[in-house]
């Protein structure tokens, strides 16, 4: 072999040609079935059918560029933002109720709105928290088995982010905060019974507090069953489900989707899937599931080969982070899990969660390119 093929051969190496091809394939196709999902609700409020995708390509663009300066960047540096991210991140939820920007929309706070941009804190604090906790976890690696030097600390970080989250309200946040923050303890070295006691515990609060809005509980209601409430509180669920069920296995063909039409709220959000399987069917379910697929089983394997205990566990919570949502998301639009409004990631509309997904994406890349 010459020296040229061999130098050929470690550039190849040190990529991820699978994950770039899915991460490619599937904004690519978030673009176009964003359009059918929103051109309808874009020409009839904003006198622009393209006006949802034009600024989805605008995020989609600014995260590009966020992807490769990642890439690029070693990802080991990123150590010296742990601290102040999280303290950014609180900061920033805290200013959602102390400052003229905090902007209210379906009836919580969850945006901070400037003259030229917006975004959500809450979004923002998942990356951070990953950051700072593969950073404490890494190094404090010897005393996560012990639960008041490794697992308190972390404890009550989830304390200080619950408390402002539950304010807003947003009790689907609080949820992922706490499921990643329990998947980083455990992949640190937590004891399987401490585990088993935080997620019991975790579950039992979490109800407690979940029935403490009646809103909360009519969704929990509706969910055993969906069709007894399909003209009330589940009436998005069963909309979904409907678009499913119309799409058969090859779907009625892009753009010919008919739930968008004002059947389905939210439809270019939070029930983006339910559009695809409409109007793509089970087939375009099918390529959507093993694209996603693709880009965890490389997440996590990124993180198994990272060269450090630090670059596994970011691996690891950047890719739950993905994970999570996908569950989340799929599950809610398939009625098999209670109502909960969360993106679709790199589908659903959204400049926040996709710009720092694609940030995420060249994370896990450099990780990669750093991997033995």
């Amino acid at each position: 072999m010459t020296i040229k093929q061999q130098i050929r051969n470690q550039k190849i190496i040190k990529e991820d040609p699978l994950l770039w091809i899915s991460f490619f394939l599937i904004t690519g196709f978030g673009l176009i079935i964003l359009y059918s999902a929103s051109f309808h609700f874009g020409e009839k409020v904003f006198n622009n059918p393209f006006y949802f995708v034009k600024k989805q390509a605008l995020h989609g663009f600014m995260g590009l560029i966020l992807l490769f300066i990642f890439r690029f960047i070693p990802y080991f540096y990123l150590k010296k933002l742990a601290y102040p991210g999280i303290l950014l991140s609180i900061c920033l939820l805290i200013a959602i109720f102390v400052t003229p920007f905090g902007h209210k929309v379906g009836g919580a706070y969850r945006w901070l709105k400037f003259p030229f941009f917006s975004f959500q804190p809450a979004v923002f604090s998942f990356y951070t928290i990953i950051l700072y906790l593969a950073h404490t976890i890494s190094k404090h690696e010897d005393e996560m088995d012990k639960f008041f030097s490794g697992i308190f600390p972390h404890f009550i970080l989830f304390i200080i982010f619950a408390s402002l989250l539950y304010n807003q309200p947003d009790f689907g946040s609080i949820i992922i905060i706490g499921a990643l923050i329990w998947i980083m303890i455990f992949a640190g070295g937590a004891k399987i019974k401490q585990m088993l006691l935080i997620a019991g515990t975790g579950f039992i609060s979490g109800f407690f507090l979940m029935i403490q809005r009646d809103y909360r509980v009519e969704r929990l209601i509706s969910y055993l069953n969906p069709w007894e409430y399909s003209s009330s509180f589940s009436y998005q669920t069963t909309m979904s489900l409907k678009a499913f069920i119309n799409g058969g296995f090859f779907g009625k063909g892009l753009g010919n989707g008919i739930l968008k039409l004002e059947y389905l709220p939210e439809s270019h959000t939070d029930f983006i899937f339910s559009i695809i399987g409409e109007e793509t069917g089970f087939l375009g379910v099918f390529m959507i599931t093993g694209l996603f697929m693709a880009i965890l089983i490389r997440g996590f394997k990124i993180s198994e080969n990272a060269p450090d205990k630090f670059g596994s566990l970011l691996a690891l919570g950047l890719t739950s982070i993905i994970g999570i949502h996908i569950i989340i998301n799929m599950g809610v639009t398939l009625s098999l899990l209670p109502p909960k409004g969360l993106p679709l990631p790199f589908i659903s509309y959204g400049g926040t969660f996709l710009i720092m997904n694609m940030a995420g994406i060249g994370i896990l890349l450099n990780i990669k390119a750093n991997s033995k």
